[in-house]
């Protein structure tokens, strides 16, 4: 159960306090998320195309929020 496998994170996140908090509602979003097969990360391709054209974006890392984020630090020169 999605409810379930959700709270006993969040009881590993932020304690047994997470076990008396209230699910509202589930909203299931189809490709929320770019399709990324095992081992594409290790393809990604590289951030630098030419001189001072770059790309970024989450098909550049792994398929989520955080490898867009961290797709476009790497391109400003962040980390």
């Amino acid at each position: 159960d999605l409810v379930e496998s959700v709270r006993e994170q969040l009881v590993e996140w932020f304690g047994s306090r997470a076990n008396s908090w209230q699910h509202l509602k589930t909203y299931l979003v189809p490709y929320a998320l770019p399709s990324q097969s095992v081992g594409a990360i290790a393809q990604t391709p590289t951030l630098r195309v030419s001189e001072g054209i770059y790309r970024c974006g989450d098909y550049c890392k792994s398929a989520s929020i955080e490898g867009a984020i961290q797709s476009g630090l790497e391109v400003a020169g962040c980390i």
